[in-house]
Formats: C-alpha cells, structure tokens, sequence
C-alpha cells in the first residue's frame, strides 16, 4: 500500500513539475474567485460589480498578479458590494482591512494568502486544515492571518443575515447602524471562540511539531486537532454557543485527512531509517539527526530490439511459392 502511494506521489510530482506554469495560475483563480463568491454568497451579488462573470474576469485577470494586488482587487470589490448596501457597513469593514494590511505590512507573516484562503475554507467548513498546515510550514506570525480572515469573514455573515436593518432603506440613523455593527461584532461570541481555538491550534502544532522526537510532525497535528476540540467544546458548553458539534467534528475529520495526506505529499519522511551524524569544525562540535524522506525507484522498462532482417538471413531458404497452385501437399524443400 504504502509503495503505491510513494508511486502516485512521483507520478503527481513528474505532472507539477511539467504543467506548474499553467497550476500555479489555475491554484491562484480558484482561491481567487473561490473568496469573491464567498464574500458574495452572504452580501448579495448586486450590480455589474457583484456579478459572478466579473468575479470570474478580476480572478483570471489576478492569476497573473502579485499577491498584494490580487488581496487589492479582492478588498476593492466587496467594498463596492458593501456600498451598493449599506454606507456603514462599507465604512466599518474598510476601517478592519486597513488594520489588517497595516498590522501585516509590520509584521510580515510568511501566509497572507491565507487572508483568502480561510473565508473559502469557512465556507466549506473545514477551517482547520490550513491551520494545521501552516503550523508545520510557518510560523508563530500566521496567527495574524488567521486572526484577521475569521474576524472579516464573520463580520461580513453578519452584514449579511442583517442586510435588511442596514441598508438605506432602514428607518435607522447612520449612528445607529454604525452601532448595531460594533455591537454585533463586538459580542459575536463565537467568532472570539473560532479566533482563540484556530490560535491555539497553530501555536500547538508550531511547538509539537518542531520537537525531536519521531514523528513530531504527525504529533503537532493530532495535539493541534484535540486543543482546538477542547477549546471549541468548552466555549459551547460554558458560554452556551449555538454551534453544531456533529458538523464541528466531521469538519475536524475532514481537515485532518486533508492536512494529513497533504503532509504525506509534500514531505514522507521515512523515521525507520533515522540516523545520527556527529562532526566537528574548528569551533563547534554537531550532533545531526537526519531522516531520510521516502523514495521509491520506478520500475526499469526493458527495450528488446529486433533486427527483422538479421534474423531472416540466419534462417533456411523459404521457398518462392508465388507460382504455385493452391494445393494440399506441401512443395518438395531440397537441402542446400
């Protein structure tokens, strides 16, 4: 079993490397256009902005663009759908994009893709398993993206289910609107739950998973999984939160076998053939531990060529039999 999967792995990896200028842009469009349907799906697709083919456009369009003009286009356009709804909520998630594009200018985070790859996994239900995975492959900063995608993706699920109170048809002031969405924001009880549980999920995953041991990276993943069930189920029970714990664990199920066979993808490390290398320099004295990844040889394809023609002058005569009638004795073969 194991060997067929190292087989499909080489196989995958022979196809990335030939096809990866045309994957990485495809990668790109999908999370793209992926987080503009998502931002759509809950303010409303209104106007020739909010229209899927223009979303469709601007993310074939990005495929193509740095990061930070494919995050711009993204910022710009549902600020345009928030204004065809309501002046205040566009003020309001302007004001919280401006921070986060600060705060990650300051501080850099090795993820920012994540800022659009979350609300898509939010979506999906399976918020977890970039989480999981960038804790192994980032670092501790990734809480920022993390921190920042949940707080915007549940402002704008509110903006939504609320669309009708805040838009310029209701009869509230605009100080009343800007109020009912602080406030909103502010006693949103299960974002915080959603934001310290994926925290606490990374930060776990980052420890565990940088230990020596064997297996560590494995370990990180499965302690990240358990602290992020243990704080979600403490915050539903405790502050009584209205969320789905069937739906919460079949979105743990499906993030851990998607980070899992991901890691088993990207680096199968083979811990049996482990070994230790010391060696010295002028200065210092190393003690190396070195885990060989996981490789498996393709099977050798064998060529047998034949030389048609070398072959038939090494055999006996054939007789010409063209001007013969069809008979059913063989012809007389004299031996040279």
């Amino acid at each position: 079993m194991m060997e067929k999967l190292l087989l499909v792995r080489e196989r995958l990896s022979g196809i990335y490397g030939r096809y990866s200028m045309l994957i990485q842009p495809l990668t790109r469009f999908v999370v793209m256009f992926g987080a503009l349907l998502v931002m759509g799906e809950f303010i409303g697709f209104g106007g020739l902005v909010g229209s899927p083919v223009v979303f469709a456009a601007v993310s074939l369009i990005g495929a193509w663009l740095p990061f930070g003009l494919r995050l711009m286009i993204v910022a710009v356009l549902v600020l345009c759908n928030l204004y065809s709804l309501s002046l205040e909520a566009m003020a309001a998630v302007a004001a919280v994009m401006i921070v986060m594009f600060c705060v990650n200018y300051i501080f850099r985070p090795e993820r920012n893709v994540l800022l659009l790859l979350m609300p898509v996994c939010y979506f999906l239900g399976i918020p977890y398993a970039p989480v999981l995975l960038v804790g192994l492959t980032g670092s501790l900063l990734e809480v920022i993206p993390v921190a920042f995608s949940t707080i915007l993706y549940y402002m704008v699920v509110y903006i939504g289910n609320n669309a009708s109170l805040l838009s310029s048809a209701s009869s509230l002031t605009m100080l009343e609107k800007v109020m009912q969405l602080v406030s909103g924001l502010v006693n949103n009880q299960e974002m915080w739950l959603m934001c310290i549980a994926l925290c606490a999920m990374l930060v776990i995953t980052w420890l565990v998973g940088r230990m020596r041991h064997d297996y560590s990276r494995y370990i990180g993943m499965g302690m990240g999984m358990a602290t992020g069930i243990m704080v979600l189920l403490v915050g539903i029970f405790a502050l009584d939160i209205r969320l789905s714990v069937v739906l919460m664990i079949v979105g743990f199920v499906l993030s851990a076998v998607i980070a899992f066979a991901v890691e088993f993808f990207m680096l199968p490390l083979s811990y049996l053939q482990t070994e230790y290398v010391q060696f010295e320099d002028d200065d210092y004295y190393y003690y190396v531990k070195a885990v060989p990844k996981m490789a498996i040889s393709r099977p050798e394809v064998q060529v047998k060529k034949l030389n048609i023609r070398k072959e038939l002058e090494n055999t006996s005569a054939i007789p010409d039999v063209s001007g013969m009638e069809a008979t059913n004795e063989l012809p007389d073969v004299k031996d040279r």
